[in-house]
């Protein structure tokens, strides 16, 4: 804005312009910029950890070639041992190149074929059929856990193939001759985890940093070589899947792959019942680290939010001595924020305290009751509050709030809730285990 003054001495004139366009492409010119250096940066680690996979194969191929045709190896049993040498090695490029199709085409493609049902204990046997000629010369003992008769997985099959051989080729490939390469197939809670093992060096700390955090085109890497395309594919598709992949390392050596997915996909009408995905992926993850609900925490809010429709979900802690509740994540779909720290007392809202200790469930209009001062500033027409409960004790308190449109809750937002109350306490019992040394994290 400029101003200046008139031939009137005691009048001023401004001329203001409208800059907000201009702002908006320099930002817009500023996020590509970054977009740019951030896909050169993925391209180059792409490449050079393309290099490393390739590598290995060729030096075989090569060297055997050389060997041959040197005249060297002359004894037919040698000649036919370096025959299947090179051809193990061609294999092993092919799948590198196929690995390296399937990285370029996941960014663009769909979610994936229809999902269809998946035998588990199944393809684990294809798996290590497939692997075990490729590594015979490492000597590797291939240790399956029969998962149980029932356990079903309805998934896209041919990405549950891909993770599930690239996760062992992964394994294999890290154990020393003679190592052990185990993997076991498991139902918990509406998932299907497979975890697989090896008595290799394990997973450095920057892998296992980056696999923890926001998947970039670019490739997980160690200080020595690559874990390479197969293992950042496979972290991708599984979340592709509506899954996870947890990467750790075992206390007696060694690495720790476990993959969680959804036993059945979310249907496209989403009901209610099934719209926990989100929780059901992040308490199966528990068991990989015990240590830390609050994951479990917010998908529970954003899961409550999509099946009953609430505008604000959340969970509350009761103090120790139960005469207060402490909002530890609240999430409020309006402006997709989490936020904590409020507190409700059982001296100012005495009717609410009795009432779930009573019925273990509270359902009140926002402008009635003793929490009619807390609710009317936020706008909350209407509240369904469920007692969450670890080893016959209340620790808890579930929250759906809703502004205006419908009046009370359903009975299938009301069994939502309680199934949801149930799945925290699960939660809360594991973390209590773990406290108290009974649950090997």
């Amino acid at each position: 804005m400029r101003v200046g003054r008139t031939r009137r001495r005691d009048r001023f004139v401004g001329v203001a312009i409208d800059i907000t366009a201009w702002k908006e492409a320099e930002a817009a010119l500023e996020a590509a910029r970054l977009n740019a250096r951030a896909l050169d940066h993925a391209r180059h680690q792409f490449l050079d950890s393309v290099g490393h996979e390739l590598r290995s194969p060729l030096d075989t191929i090569i060297g055997f070639a050389e060997v041959l045709r040197g005249g060297v190896a002359n004894h037919p049993d040698t000649v036919r041992d370096f025959a299947r040498d090179i051809g193990l090695a061609g294999r092993q490029l092919l799948e590198v190149l196929e690995d390296i199709r399937a990285s370029a085409q996941l960014g663009s493609a769909p979610a994936g074929a229809p999902p269809e049902s998946v035998d588990p204990d199944a393809e684990v046997r294809r798996a290590i059929r497939r692997l075990s000629d490729r590594y015979q010369g490492k000597r590797l003992a291939w240790v399956p856990t029969a998962a149980s008769a029932d356990l079903t997985l309805v998934a896209n099959a041919a990405a549950f193939r891909q993770v599930l051989h690239m996760l062992l080729d992964n394994a294999a490939r890290h154990s020393p001759p003679g190592g052990r390469v185990g993997v076991a197939a498991n139902g918990l809670n509406g998932m299907v985890e497979v975890c697989v093992t090896d008595d290799g060096p394990g997973f450095p700390a920057s892998v296992l940093e980056q696999a923890a955090g926001p998947l970039s085109d670019g490739m997980p890497q160690d200080g020595d070589g690559r874990l390479g395309v197969g293992v950042a594919l496979a972290l991708r598709l599984a979340r592709r899947m509506g899954g996870s992949l947890h990467l750790s390392n075992r206390p007696q050596g060694g690495g720790r792959a476990l993959l969680l997915l959804p036993a059945l996909p979310l249907p496209a009408d989403g009901r209610p019942e099934t719209l926990m995905h989100r929780s059901r992926v992040a308490l199966a993850a528990l068991r990989a680290d015990p240590s830390d609900l609050d994951p479990l925490f917010r998908a529970a809010c954003r899961d409550l939010v999509e099946a009953t429709g609430a505008t604000r979900a959340g969970v509350w802690f009761f103090s120790l001595d139960g005469q207060a509740l402490n909002a530890e994540c609240l999430y409020d779909s309006r402006s997709d924020r989490f936020e904590s720290g409020m507190v409700v007392t059982a001296a100012g809202a005495p009717g609410y305290f009795q009432a779930l200790r009573r019925d273990r469930r509270v359902e009140l209009a926002g402008g009635e009751g003793s929490l009619a001062s807390y609710l009317a500033p936020t706008g909350i027409a209407t509240k369904l509050d469920m007692v969450v409960a670890a080893g016959g004790q209340p620790v808890a308190v579930l929250s759906c709030e809703r502004c205006g449109g419908q009046e009370g809750w359903t009975p299938e937002q009301v069994a939502c809730l309680d199934r949801m109350a149930l799945l925290l306490g699960m939660a809360f019992r594991a973390r209590i285990d773990a406290i108290s040394g009974r649950v090997d994290a």
